[in-house]
């Protein structure tokens, strides 16, 4: 069984505490008896001295058990308010999602090649249709006439321009899912309440399908306007680390290119 700091030190107390006292009785009663220890030998007046120092540290042992008391329940108290807001937040986040709605308006086309169906999709089915959408889009390798035209354009813009192009198209949408993913991200990672942090994470990966954390890949290495963000460098440290996981239940499937997913994140496909 696993004991916080603050228990252990309640116990350590009230250990050294009860020791003190035994031993200081010990002393007291071989210091004041002689030969023999006898209750009607020993010197009232140091009797009542010994008391009365016992009385005192008592009193400071007292006084420090009742405040590593309080300390601890205080931060049993805030533990306990940090899993109410996180168990709301996910809450929050699930009536995100299930607000997401998608047609053949803002899905993606390429050209002539419509790669959508007719039909409206909601909440995760939606976001799972958007990534095999773009996968599609980004395994046909076809070019708009803009980018036929423009001198500077290289095959891997493709990655880019396509995430751009559905990331306008579901503007309303796809920020706010995005933004309260990596605000929930935060909230577990920059606590100094926790220190399983990795418990909290696992839960929120159990939420998310693995074409959403596909998604949350392209949004983070591909979106020119969150990789300049100032929180975007640590939240890529927080998808890379391997102790947190937030990425270890993606399929290869979810990604376009697993050499260039490797080389971003540092982790291995857990399922293939």
């Amino acid at each position: 069984m696993k004991y916080s700091r603050e228990r252990t030190g309640l116990y350590a107390l009230a250990a050294i505490g009860i020791l003190y006292i035994i031993g200081m009785g010990i002393i007291f009663l071989i210091s004041h008896n002689e030969p023999f220890i006898w209750f009607g030998a020993i010197d009232m007046k140091a009797f009542a001295d010994y008391g009365a120092h016992i009385a005192g540290v008592a009193t400071f042992f007292a006084f420090l058990f009742a405040f590593l008391s309080f300390h601890e329940q205080s931060k049993t108290a805030r533990i306990q308010q940090f899993e109410s807001t996180f168990f709301n937040m996910l809450t929050h986040f699930d009536s995100i999602i299930s607000s997401i709605q998608i047609d053949e308006n803002n899905r993606l086309q390429t050209g002539e090649t419509v790669i959508s169906k007719a039909g409206i999709k909601t909440g995760r089915y939606a976001l799972n249709t958007l990534l095999r959408d773009y996968l599609k889009v980004l395994k046909i390798g076809l070019i708009n006439m803009d980018e036929l035209w423009d001198e500077n354009f290289k095959t891997e813009d493709i990655v880019y321009n396509r995430w751009q192009e559905m990331y306008k198209s579901n503007i309303y949408s796809l920020p706010h899912y995005f933004r309260y993913y990596y605000t929930i991200v935060k909230f577990i990672m920059t606590s100094d309440l926790i220190k399983d942090k990795k418990k909290y994470t696992d839960i929120l990966q159990a939420k998310m399908s693995s074409h959403e954390m596909g998604l949350i890949f392209y949004n983070t290495y591909y979106n020119p306007s969150i990789t300049n963000q100032n929180g975007a460098k640590k939240f890529q440290e927080w998808l890379n680390d391997k102790e947190i996981g937030l990425f270890e239940n993606i399929q290869q499937e979810s990604v376009y290119d697993a050499k260039d997913f490797k080389s971003k994140c540092k982790i291995d496909f857990k399922h293939l």
